[in-house]
């Protein structure tokens, strides 16, 4: 029974990490975006369409982590109900 859940969890541990690796692969480019938002000069006129796409961007990433966030949450909530019945 341990092996059988044992294969089980492997393909849901490999995802979890996958997962992972995307998150902080987003917050990663997120981050850069705030820098760069930060910045008193990017609020300049000639700098408008710059500032536009960063604000569409930084939506879309944070739409992105939290879709991912919600399959990590459920996925370790499949994990640990795995591990809980052993």
């Amino acid at each position: 029974q341990e092996a059988e859940a044992r294969k089980k969890l492997s393909p849901l541990k490999k995802q979890l990490s996958k997962l992972d690796a995307s998150l902080e692969k987003l917050q990663s480019e997120l981050s850069a975006i705030e820098n760069e938002l930060a910045s008193p000069s990017i609020y300049d006129d000639e700098n408008k369409q710059r500032l536009k796409t960063l604000l569409e961007k930084r939506g879309d990433l944070s739409t992105e982590v939290e879709e991912i966030e919600l399959q990590w949450f459920d996925l370790q909530e499949q994990i640990e109900e795995l591990e809980d019945r052993n």
